[in-house]
Formats: C-alpha cells, sequence, structure tokens
C-alpha cells in the first residue's frame, strides 16, 4: 500500500526488469541493462532483477558498485519501508524524480510526471536559458521546476519521510601522461575490445548508426574484429557530409552491410512536436 512500479516499454527477450526476494519482502526493478556484476554472490541462472534483491540483502550501501551495465535500479523494501534508488557513474541512463506532501515519485521520462493531476507544471526558466545557451540542462534542473534528473554516480533513498542523496563515485583526474600517443591508443584498443564483446552478447541482428564520426567508426570496426555482421545504416539528406565520410568508412573496412536512409528535411517542420515528446528533446529533459 505504500510504493508502486511499472515499466513500459519494448521487452527484451530473456530479460526480466521486476522481480522480488523469495519471501517478497523486497522488490527490484531495473531500466537500461545490466551486462554482470561485480560481486561473488553467485547469479546464474538467477534472473537480474532477482539477483539484485540477493546484492541489496547483503551490502544495500555499495549496490550500485556491484553492478556492471548503463542502468538505473530501484529497490523496494518492505520490511524497513525503504527506497533506494541508483544509476550507473555517467548517468546515461536518464532517472526523474518529484515529490510533494503527498507522494515520492520517480520515472525514466519526465513526462510521465503528467499523469500525476497533482504535478506542478512551473517552467524552470534557468533550466531554459541553459537549453538556449548549451543545448542541454546543467545539473539536476529539467524544464519542470519541481522535477529533477538524478546525477550520475548517485544513490537516493527515501526512509522516514526524508529523502537523503550520497554520491558512490565521481571522476578523478590525474597528472599528464608521459605515455607516446600510440601507446595510449594501444591501451584504450586493449580496454575496448572486451568490452564490445560483453555488449553484444549473444545477440544475432545487430545495428550501427553510422555517422562518420570517430565513435560509430570505432564501435563498427570493434565488432566486425570481433567476428560479427552488422548492418551499418545513415540517416540524412543524400550527399551531406556524415554520408560520405560513412561511405569512406565501410569502404575501409570493407563492409558490405551498409544502407543509406533517405530523410526528407521538411519532415523535421511537420513532425517536431511528436519528435520533441517522443524524444524528450533528444536530452535531459
Amino acid at each position: 500500500e505504500w510504493f508502486g512500479v511499472g515499466h513500459a516499454g519494448i521487452p527484451l527477450a530473456g530479460e526480466k526488469q521486476l522481480g522480488q526476494s523469495a519471501d517478497s519482502s523486497v522488490v527490484a526493478a531495473f531500466s537500461g541493462f545490466i551486462y554482470g556484476w561485480k560481486s561473488d554472490i553467485p547469479s546464474s541462472p538467477t534472473p537480474k532483477a532477482q539477483h539484485l534483491t540477493a546484492l541489496y540483502r547483503k551490502d544495500a550501501a555499495h549496490l550500485p558498485e556491484k553492478i556492471d551495465g548503463s542502468f538505473n535500479v530501484a529497490i523496494f523494501d518492505n520490511s524497513s519501508k525503504e527506497l533506494l534508488i541508483c544509476n550507473d557513474r555517467f548517468g546515461h541512463r536518464q532517472l526523474y524524480y518529484f515529490e510533494d506532501d503527498s507522494v515520492f515519485l520517480f520515472a525514466t521520462e519526465a513526462k510521465a510526471f503528467l499523469a500525476y493531476d497533482a504535478f506542478d507544471r512551473t517552467v524552470d526558466l534557468e533550466c531554459a536559458a541553459d537549453m538556449f545557451n548549451y543545448g542541454y540542462p546543467l545539473g539536476e534542473k529539467t524544464l519542470f521546476a519541481k522535477a529533477k534528473i538524478l546525477l550520475g554516480g548517485h544513490t537516493l533513498r527515501v526512509a522516514n519521510g526524508r529523502t537523503t542523496f550520497a554520491t558512490y563515485w565521481d571522476y578523478q583526474y590525474q597528472e599528464g601522461s608521459e605515455r607516446s600517443l600510440d601507446e595510449m591508443v594501444e591501451e584504450v584498443d586493449g580496454i575496448f575490445r572486451p568490452l564490445i564483446k560483453k555488449r553484444i552478447g549473444n545477440a544475432e541482428n545487430i545495428v550501427i548508426p553510422r555517422s562518420g564520426g570517430l565513435d560509430s567508426r570505432f564501435i563498427l570496426a570493434h565488432t566486425i574484429m570481433a567476428g560479427h555482421n552488422p548492418w551499418a545504416i545513415t540517416h540524412g539528406r543524400s550527399g551531406c557530409h556524415d554520408h560520405k565520410i560513412a561511405k569512406d568508412v565501410v569502404k575501409t573496412l570493407h563492409h558490405e552491410r551498409y544502407r543509406f536512409i533517405e530523410m526528407n528535411p521538411y519532415w523535421l517542420a511537420e513532425h517536431a512536436e511528436r519528435f520533441v515528446y517522443f524524444s524528450e528533446g533528444m536530452n535531459n529533459t
């Protein structure tokens, strides 16, 4: 009677994103992707959501540090009436929260709060200024003044009517390296190679956006080197800069599974409102 959780989205084969402990006293939910665990608790073949309840019971304070992935996690402890929310180090998967005198709400899309009749829709003018100046909001701001975004590397706990936050990870900067550029490139390549294999897993149908930029070149090349044959796609206007570079990249990699998807630039004006609604502006709000 004190909490509710639900998941709306495209189901993933073999993924159960809601689960509970054997005695039903702890419930776990996650969004995004969990690739593995940094824990000595055996997980296979336990569903990931259920395994989260075991990690929580063993060491709730260090739960996010035991998860390898790009994720948001919510844990409800019915015995202590506590809610614990955490995300990955970079906060790549957005998680929004809102509270008033009656409820605490959280969701992966801010527009979900609009279903709550008492939601305060006041616009945050500072956030709006951020959007015009930088193209994205700074810090925990959203376009709704009363709704915030959970920053990466953070935990949020609701207990005894209080909401508290903690940082479990932050960036660490070191002095300039004396290694050569070739040595650093080799190091990054060595780190990235096994990560691609882990992220792809047993997937059979792989599609990689091919913008022509360095990131997508790197991902496509490593996916091919890992023995996969993905589709590479570029969308936009025929002859655009991305299209020209992408064709050179796939030619250099001798990769034949490439498609260009023509997009009419007038579609942007015609469907702008729907684009913004579905993508929430393609940024944190």
